[in-house]
């Protein structure tokens, strides 16, 4: 893979904008925006692993796209992801290696669909561009405490509060995101935490840095990430944490009142496998029965509503499967088995015991 070189981190970028005149603040739900972001792993405080992507961002009321294409660095695949407001579609782009990449050779892409608009497959990055920009209904709703970011193996699931500070500026979106959590873990044990923290320690901050003013609308155009872990064994007040993990972000260039058609995201083959994970509540008939995973093709990059007849067939097909499977017995019939094998097994042992004692006597 290529190294990655520190010096081609822009330091200063400009905003581009569009010139415009008398613009309606309900299009403040409708435009598109584009930039890029590093991502850095740290040790020591000193980026060890630098990737550069650029993005770009569209958004119409509870939907959105957002594509994010690796420039340099250790992750070589692109993605897209989008939501029509009441599911998440997410394609990944994917090729063997960067010289592949830049030959477009063994290209292959993978759809996920899950439910709800939280981009559950995406890159943490792509995740945080989400938060600020198209996740207000979510960040204000009861699951909106719960923010479950990837690539957080050592916080428990679900176990993340969320405080949230806002603009006081149309279109009125975050301008900063913090989570916090209980507990720190090891290989799945709970390690005790530090006294300091008192029972709680900041696991990741997102905010915004600087905005711009877009036709009278306050919108981020630099933000970051940065996401920390305990210090052990003993750290010095809540604030002392480990720095580990960074992603800056730029925004380049804002267009509002653009003209936005479906904002799933876009195959490039003909056909894409999917992977559709829309389906928990109707395979979760039996716990002792592993859900399936409902896949299926789409072509010419039609993505398929959860009412599709095409898919809604099968979904109806493997319920029944599942209602019907019996992978266990019954418990009562476990207890009958029992029952059956202490009253009947003895009498079995003895008896062909006291045969061959028998046949033993006679022989002699």
């Amino acid at each position: 893979m290529m190294s990655t070189d520190l010096k081609h981190i822009p330091i200063f970028l400009f905003l581009m904008l569009v010139n415009l005149t008398n613009i309606d603040k309900s299009y403040a739900d409708e435009y598109i925006a584009q930039g890029n972001f590093t991502w850095k792993l740290l040790k020591d405080g000193k980026a060890i692993v630098a990737d550069h992507w650029n993005f770009s961002l569209e958004v119409r009321d509870k939907s959105y796209r957002i594509n994010a294409r690796s420039v340099d660095g250790e992750y070589y695949w692109d993605e897209e992801t989008g939501s029509d407001g009441i599911d998440n579609y997410f394609l990944e782009q994917q090729w063997p290696s960067w010289d592949d990449k830049r030959k477009n050779s063994g290209y292959k892409e993978v759809g996920y669909v899950s439910s709800g608009a939280f981009p559950v497959k995406s890159l943490k990055p792509v995740q945080c561009i989400w938060l600020l920009s198209s996740a207000t209904e979510y960040l204000l709703s009861p699951q909106g405490s719960f923010l479950p970011l990837n690539d957080l193996s050592y916080v428990p699931t679900n176990a993340t509060t969320s405080k949230i500070e806002w603009s006081t500026h149309e279109p009125k979106l975050p301008v900063r995101i913090e989570g916090y959590s209980p507990a720190f873990l090891v290989k799945d044990k709970v390690m005790t935490l530090p006294k300091a923290y008192n029972n709680e320690y900041k696991v990741w901050e997102l905010q915004v840095i600087e905005t711009t003013n877009v036709g009278g609308l306050i919108f981020p155009r630099i933000f970051e990430y940065r996401q920390y872990i305990p210090k052990f064994p003993n750290a010095l007040d809540k604030n002392d944490l480990q720095f580990v993990y960074k992603a800056e972000f730029q925004v380049t260039n804002f267009i509002l009142n653009a003209t936005l058609g479906s904002l799933l995201p876009r195959t490039i083959a003909r056909q894409t496998e999917v992977y559709d994970f829309r389906y928990d509540k109707e395979f979760n008939t039996k716990p002792e029965v592993l859900r399936p995973a409902l896949t299926y093709i789409i072509t010419n990059g039609v993505w398929l509503n959860k009412d599709a007849p095409s898919i809604k067939s099968k979904v109806t097909v493997i319920t029944q499967i599942i209602r019907t499977s019996n992978p266990f017995p019954p418990k009562s019939n476990l207890a009958r088995i029992l029952i059956g094998v202490l009253i009947f097994v003895p009498p079995m042992v003895f008896a062909t015991w006291w045969c061959r004692m028998k046949q033993s006597k006679t022989s002699r």
